[in-house]
């Protein structure tokens, strides 16, 4: 009995050393794809990404989280979520809020997994991972602002990740909102730079360029100097890359910014004409005092010669 007992544990210690070498040579060697996992029917698929979840609560070990990522993303590399759609898209949904949490940890290499696995996702379970876009962009948006370098720099990669392969409208909407009314300045300057990419890369109709353009006329007298210039750098973009759907977006954004320096230039000459009258209030008045000061001496005099001889001064 105590032969066959020790035999169990050591089993078990050997499965678990494999896993956690793989762990931390994933996020050592820069992320590098997991092998594929293939999944054989739906029902298989649900516990695979159900053990996921699962083990993606926050209060489990960090370790033990970025292994259900690789596995999430080994199961979308394996087909899983071609194979079995509808189950792999619901699936995800219910594991949703937990993979944020991932983005939203303190601990960078588990950010930084969790915005490789959701560039993954957007690449190749793109109609699974569509519906969630819009949240899981915005959760990476809010790393940006973090001052630690690989956390802001792992939620941009994984932004940037999801724009190129997941075209999703809810996306513009939500970023153009992002970009009028995020606090951090840094955040608004990040949104604007994302539609930018945006209008680069995908075709969008007049619907979503409307969006985009709203968004523009309110970052382009941004208080945040970086803001003012993205949007100006996605104005550029938006008349090269829409000419005919954005004429309208475009002349309303250039008009507010010709109006911008026409107020300034008005402003400049009001004050100089404001000196030019005051200059020649100065000297009117300068010549009204010289004519007064004439006009009492004439009255002087005349009233002098007026006084009797004996009255009159210096007699």
């Amino acid at each position: 009995t105590t032969t066959t007992t020790t035999t169990t544990t050591t089993t078990e210690r050997a499965d678990d050393v494999p896993l956690r070498s793989t762990v931390a040579a994933v996020v050592a060697d820069g992320l590098v794809p997991p092998p594929p996992e293939r999944i054989s029917n739906e029902h298989e698929l649900k516990r695979a990404m159900h053990a996921a979840a699962r083990d993606l609560h926050p209060e489990q070990d960090w370790l033990k989280r970025i292994a259900a990522m690789v596995r999430l993303e080994a199961i979308a590399l394996g087909g899983g979520s071609v194979a079995f759609e509808d189950a792999f898209t619901s699936s995800l949904g219910k594991a949703k809020e937990a993979i944020t949490a991932q983005v939203t940890d303190r601990r960078s290499a588990v950010v930084k997994q969790a915005s490789h696995l959701l560039a993954a996702l957007a690449r190749h379970a793109t109609a699974s991972f569509e519906p969630y876009a819009e949240h899981f962009i915005m959760a990476l948006l809010k790393t940006t602002v973090i001052t630690v370098g690989v956390i802001a720099e792992s939620g941009d990669a994984g932004i940037k990740g999801i724009i190129a392969h997941c075209q999703s409208p809810k996306v513009v909407v939500k970023l153009s909102a992002a970009a009028r009314e995020e606090r951090a300045p840094k955040a608004r300057a990040c949104a604007v730079e994302y539609l930018s990419l945006i209008l680069q890369t995908w075709d969008l109709n007049k619907k979503y360029l409307e969006y985009i353009d709203n968004a523009l006329q309110t970052c382009i007298s941004d208080a945040d100097a970086t803001v003012r210039n993205n949007a100006k750098a996605c104005v550029e973009i938006l008349s090269a890359t829409s000419p005919t759907s954005s004429r309208d977006g475009f002349a309303r954004v250039d008009s507010k910014l010709s109006g911008s320096a026409q107020d300034v230039m008005s402003i400049d000459s009001g004050s100089e004409v404001t000196s030019d009258q005051r200059g020649g209030r100065a000297q009117r008045d300068t010549g009204d005092e010289r004519a007064s000061a004439r006009d009492r001496s004439r009255s002087a005099s005349r009233a002098t010669h007026r006084l009797p001889r004996a009255a009159r001064p210096g007699r």
